[in-house]
Formats: C-alpha cells, structure tokens, sequence
C-alpha cells in the first residue's frame, strides 16, 4: 500500500470528505484529490498538514 492509498483510507475511517480535510489541513481540495489519485508526490509539509489534521501521526499515512 502507498502514500495514497493510506491518505484515503485513513481520511475515509474518519468519515471525512476531501473537502473537509482541506478545510481543516489549509490544502486544497484539488491537492488531496491529486495526491489521492497518485498524480503528485505530496511534499513533506503537506503530509505534515494532512496528518495534523487527521489527528494521526504522519508515520501512520507513510506507513513506515
């Protein structure tokens, strides 16, 4: 499993739409979406702001 595959996964068991995790991660939606569908590598910062706002530990969505 990948970067994505877990981002989605996690944000999913949170009951969370992408909309919401941009709102409360200050990363656009649009973002997410690409990040989710594996069309960009997210940067270590907005891993950072996704794991923040999902509550969980960035190693949890990297899954190392």
């Amino acid at each position: 499993m990948d970067i994505q595959n877990h981002l989605q996964r996690i944000r999913w068991e949170k009951n969370m739409t992408v909309e919401r995790l941009s709102k409360l991660s200050g990363v656009s939606s649009s973002e997410i979406t690409k990040i989710e569908n594996n069309q960009v590598s997210p940067t270590l910062d907005t891993m950072c702001k996704l794991s923040h706002a999902l509550n969980v530990h960035i190693w949890k969505i990297w899954n190392c």
